[in-house]
């Protein structure tokens, strides 16, 4: 029995293959749809928390060589200038080290070029030089610590209380001793151990050990030979020092060596100068035998001894202006009254650089025998509650930290008065008063924005002129390059009229008010005026230089005239002019005369001995002084060149078998 088909069977065989193909175009296709699930959003979720976990762990693991938890240190930076890193053991990541940063055993510290650090380890001062690698560790005693130098030079401090250490210098070990000084260098060509104070023990690979003393040295070179070369070991100044200069004068270095293998009749040159590349030397100091003792200004100062043109040994120290600070409030001879409770004062005065703290003291006697306060702080106000009737005066002094060398001196000594008012009668309490509201002020002149002409600012006085709106107690004039003048003031006069005049205004941006204290015992201060004293603009280069640019000087000229003179054209507006004289070498310029000032165009080197066969360069500069000498007015250089010609002497020949004079 033949089985019945249905209907779409029926048309699927029945129908022709190109209706088949139409029936199937034209059916639709009904996507699935599925909605978000709760599910999916729970897996997202944990799948992002896992991502942010895992990242978490490699941060931390990353950076553990910058932050060190539950571990101790054992010292800190005590000052860094530049580029100084840090690796700690174990580590791949360098974190650069600042001011108070702790250092850790293991750490692997560079200090790049130009650039230097101080570190206080366990109580001993180790000075880190430019270009310097080393690697801070325990020594195998567990008591000391050990430095092992890769390369560099660095200067190591120690006093009475602090523990010894121990340097690895290529399998050279080194220990210092209480009270000592030590200078050491490593690099490819050997090692240099300089005693500058106290004594130090070397102990070399086979177990040898030997003492050195103060101003002794020890050089050996990379094979291990001990070398003999002229040297100086240098005990004052400290290396790296940081001298405290307490007056307006320059500073008087002291400077102390001790000579290593010289000659007694070899005399040292010491040159100093602004620059380590000692392209303009500052200061030259001739025929030394192992001391001298120059006066400079503040400021870094890179110095070398030279035995002729060799450089011995050379070094760096500065010179810290450390100048009084200006007591600020409260203000000198002021009064302060009160009514029923003792009043709060508060001290304040201006900040000194490189202080590390302040030393404050109060008293009710000038003599200040004793004290009602003696105490240190940090920072630069001091509050004191109650304080109590009568005159009391007050000085600052600042203090600087371990790495300075001398004192700095107290301020100017202020007063003030605290008082109670006289209380009211009943009538006069009745009667109810307006409270009292301080002055107004008005700066006149000069206006804010003005500019002085820098040859009028420092040649006649600049005339100030304020006014207020009524009568004060006291009155304070503050002139400063900071723009909050009252705060910081470089010129500061106490109750000095509504007009007054400052002398010697220096070129630059400067900053003017005025602070006044009312009967009521009100304090209150102008806004601060701008003052532009422009810049002083230099004299012209002098012209016709004699002698003229490469003119040749013989030997019969100097013999004829035993002098070279030097001259040029006079300049409009100079008084004055300094010659230079230059000799021209491979390196560049090496300056071997300045002069003085001089009266008139011209000067004559008598001193022919400092030239020799070669090309000089000199220059004239004309200059304007004051009635003191100091130079108001500076000029441009005018240069010429000339060439000194003197022959070689003759050589006589003989020859064999013939008599002299034949």
């Amino acid at each position: 029995m033949r089985e019945k088909l249905s209907p779409v069977q029926q048309n699927t065989d029945t129908d022709s293959p190109a209706s088949a193909v139409e029936r199937i175009k034209s059916r639709r296709i009904e996507p699935v749809r599925r909605g978000f699930r709760v599910i999916d959003f729970f897996v997202l979720v944990f799948c992002l928390s896992g991502v942010v976990f895992f990242i978490y762990l490699f941060r931390n693991d990353l950076f553990k060589s910058i932050v060190l938890h539950n571990v101790q240190s054992v010292g800190s930076v005590v000052s860094r200038s530049n580029v100084v890193q840090r690796r700690v053991s174990d580590r791949i990541l360098w974190d650069r080290l600042v001011k108070e940063s702790s250092i850790y055993l293991g750490d692997i510290i560079r200090v790049a070029e130009l650039s230097s650090a101080t570190l206080d380890l366990e109580g001993q001062q180790i000075n880190i030089n430019e270009n310097t690698l080393v690697r801070i560790q325990r020594s195998p005693d567990g008591e000391s610590l050990l430095i092992e130098l890769s390369e560099g030079s660095i200067s190591i401090s120690t006093n009475e209380d602090s523990s010894n250490i121990q340097l690895n210098l290529m399998g050279q070990i080194v220990e210092t001793t209480s009270n000592s000084m030590l200078n050491i260098t490593a690099d490819n060509r050997g090692i240099n151990v300089q005693v500058n104070e106290g004594a130090a023990v070397i102990t070399d690979r086979d177990g040898e050990s030997r003492a050195m003393s103060a101003g002794s040295m020890l050089a050996i070179d990379a094979e291990g030979t001990e070398k003999h070369d002229p040297s100086v070991v240098v005990m004052r100044p400290r290396s790296n020092a940081r001298l405290i200069n307490n007056s307006r004068e320059p500073l008087p270095v002291n400077f102390q060596w001790s000579r290593i293998y010289l000659e007694q009749d070899d005399y040292l040159r010491l040159e100093i100068s602004e620059d380590s590349h000692f392209n303009r030397i500052n200061h030259t100091l001739n025929g030394l035998v192992d001391s001298s003792h120059p006066s400079l200004d503040a400021g870094i100062w890179h110095w070398r001894i030279l035995l002729d043109d060799a450089a011995l040994s050379s070094g760096r120290f500065s010179v810290v202006q450390a100048s009084a600070p200006e007591l600020v409030s409260p203000i000198n001879d002021s009064s302060i009254l009160y009514h029923r409770d003792p009043p709060s004062v508060s001290f304040q005065w201006s900040e000194v650089s490189e202080a590390a703290h302040y030393h404050l003291e109060v008293s009710l006697l000038s003599d200040f025998i004793n004290t009602f306060i003696a105490q240190d702080i940090s920072a630069t106000t001091f509050n004191v509650q109650a304080m109590g009737q009568g005159t009391w005066y007050w000085r600052v002094m600042p203090v600087f930290g371990s790495g300075f060398e001398g004192e700095a001196s107290f301020s100017e000594i202020s007063r003030f008065r605290v008082a109670q008012s006289v209380l009211k009668t009943e009538e006069e309490i009745a009667l109810p008063s307006p409270p009292p509201s301080p002055l107004e002020l008005r700066l006149l002149s000069p206006e804010d924005g003005a500019n002085i002409a820098g040859l009028s600012a420092l040649r006649t006085p600049t005339t100030f002129r304020w006014d207020s709106d009524g009568n004060e107690v006291s009155s304070r004039f503050a002139l400063s390059r900071n723009r909050e003048p009252l705060l910081n003031p470089s010129v500061e006069i106490n109750n000095p009229g509504r007009t007054l005049q400052v002398n010697r205004i220096e070129t630059g941006t400067w900053y003017w008010a005025v602070e006044v204290t009312s009967v009521e015992g009100l304090v209150s201060s102008s806004p601060p005026q701008r003052l532009q004293v422009l810049a002083i603009p230099r004299l012209p280069a002098p012209v016709n230089l004699r002698p003229p640019s490469g003119h040749n000087i013989e030997i019969e000229s100097i013999r004829t005239q035993r002098a070279i003179n030097f001259s040029c054209q006079a300049v409009t507006g100079a008084n004055a002019y300094i010659f230079t004289l230059f000799e021209q070498t491979a390196n560049g310029r090496r300056q071997i005369i300045r002069t003085s000032p001089q009266n008139v165009p011209r000067w004559s080197l008598d001193d022919l001995n400092v030239l020799a066969n070669g090309t000089f360069v000199w220059q004239a500069e004309a200059v304007n002084i004051n009635q003191t000498g100091v130079i108001e007015q500076s000029g441009a250089p005018g240069e010429s060149l000339f060439i000194v010609e003197f022959p070689l002497p003759e050589v006589e020949v003989r020859r064999p078998g013939v008599l002299y004079g034949q």
